[in-house]
This record gives C-alpha cells, structure tokens and sequence, in this order.
C-alpha cells in the first residue's frame, strides 16, 4: 500500500537542533529566515510512503521476515521527493545559511512524514502492539540491505524511492 501525505508546517525547534541550536533564544533575522525557508520546502515536498505488513519468525541468526504467522513486522519507506533535493542545490548556490536551513527542514519533513506513516499503519491495523521505528544502518541491520529492502516494497515504482551503489537513498 502506498499514500501521499500532507505536512501544515514544520517543527521549527527541531530544525535548530538539527543546525545545532541548544535551546537559546534566537534572533529575529534567523527566525524570519526559517519562517521564509519553511514555506519554500512545505510548498515543493511531497511526501509519500508505502509499507508492507510481513510476517517474521524467530530465527537462530536473528528475525527472519518470511511467510509464518508467528510475527508481524511492518516494513516502510518514505520520501519528500526530489524536488526537495533540488531546493537544497539551488540554495547552496544562493546562500549557504538559507541551504542549511532549508536541509534542516527538510530532515524534519522526512521525520513528520514518518510519524504521520506510522500513524496511518497503526489505523489501517488496529490491534497490533506498535513498538518504535528504526531503520537499516541501526543496530544489526546493514545500510548494505537498502535495496532489498526497497525491492520488497516496490518502492522504486510505488513511490519513486532508489537506492545508490553506495546504497544512498534517492531522493
């Protein structure tokens, strides 16, 4: 299944901690920059995702996603589009403050995105016990497996999701 999803605004206090702003106040020329950058990147993102529930068994190797009814794992994919990435570009052409701005808003995109995926998941799926969303590249789990994981979901087609050879998403 796949979806598009529809972010009103950003966390503004999440995207100074990503520019690695430690809670003081900040000034009105950096408060503006970030009202002016928000509104470029909710006018270009469209975000979109597409999940799988699978069913997985234990494994003496670890979590195996495969065809039992022992386990369910829901695997998911999300992305705010390359018109995203091509507001960064364009930005660090103009003005290098205004781009890290705009890639700080654009982490905090993806991440309401998958908050807003997780939360349509758990409606589309009521009665499952939800625990907490981690992706490839923590813990056991090898960035190395992007692409299967992308295969499974037919992301690339679904959602226009890719991985590079150095198993980069794109966009």
């Amino acid at each position: 299944m796949h979806a598009d999803i529809v972010l009103g605004q950003l966390d503004k206090n999440e995207a100074l901690r990503y520019m690695g702003h430690r809670g003081e106040d900040i000034d009105e020329q950096l408060d503006k920059l970030i009202t002016k950058c928000e509104k470029e990147v909710l006018r270009c993102v469209k975000p979109r995702f597409v999940y799988k529930v699978c069913d997985i068994s234990r494994e003496e190797k670890g979590i195996l996603v495969k065809d039992t009814n022992l386990f369910k794992a829901v695997l998911m994919a999300v992305t705010i589009s390359a018109d995203a990435d091509r507001l960064i570009r364009i930005a660090q052409i103009r003005d290098m403050a205004e781009a890290v701005v705009i890639d700080s808003l654009c982490s905090v995109a993806v991440e309401q995105a998958c908050d807003r995926a997780e939360l349509i998941i758990k409606e589309e799926n009521p009665g499952y016990y939800q625990t907490f969303r981690f992706g490839l590249g923590y813990g056991d789990l090898p960035i190395s497996l992007q692409g299967q994981f992308l295969h499974v979901l037919n992301a690339p087609k679904q959602i226009g999701l890719n991985v590079s050879s150095t198993d980069m998403l794109t966009p």
